[in-house]
């Protein structure tokens, strides 16, 4: 049997009240924390809550017309060490992140693609914030140029076939959440449309 939605009984939660605000650290464009003082609705009264803005983000599963997809291999320095990627990157102020995804694309595999599909946005972080991340699978990808990297993210471009990346998220081969979940949410995609 299937659960419908609909037959949920959802409770209504009341937001909590944040009575001030304070700026710990700004690094713009990265990100900024800030220190909340918030009073939940029973009255209790949180003075140290710590929350992080940052830009929305948009994270590309770029596939070609054999199934292959565009995957990066690149060093990380927030780990120390290389991991698989895809292309993604920060949304610019007054970017949508269609837009942003189409220049991460070209940016990061010198690749366009044919049709681009919205895979929805996600919370980064349901305590924190940290913004939004948004995925699109970018449908019939090719290269048109060859990429230049004069930034700080020297990588490598490799074409792997999804079961390949799905046994690389089985043998925790892909560490990034977001990657994981764009990866496997592209997979799901590809099961509804088939």
């Amino acid at each position: 049997m299937t659960l419908r939605f609909s037959q949920l009984r959802l409770p209504v939660f009341k937001p909590w009240t944040v009575l001030d605000n304070k700026r710990l650290l700004s690094v713009l464009p990265w990100f900024e924390i800030w220190n909340e003082r918030v009073q939940l609705p029973d009255g209790r009264i949180i003075p140290d809550y710590y929350k992080i803005t940052c830009p929305d983000a948009s994270v590309i599963v770029p596939i070609n017309e054999k199934g292959e997809v565009f995957v990066l291999r690149q060093y990380r320095h927030g780990v120390g060490k290389a991991i698989w990627g895809l292309p993604a990157g920060m949304c610019n102020e007054g970017e949508s992140s269609l837009d942003c995804a189409k220049r991460e694309l070209l940016e990061e595999t010198g690749c366009q693609a044919r049709e681009w599909v919205d895979l929805g946005q996600y919370v980064r972080d349901a305590n924190r914030g940290a913004g939004k991340i948004h995925v699109f699978l970018a449908r019939g990808t090719e290269k048109v140029k060859d990429i230049n990297s004069g930034d700080l993210e020297e990588h490598d471009v490799q074409l792997m076939k999804m079961e390949d990346l799905l046994l690389l998220i089985e043998n925790q081969q892909i560490e990034t959440v977001g990657i994981l979940f764009a990866i496997l949410l592209a997979r799901y995609y590809f099961e509804c449309e088939g």
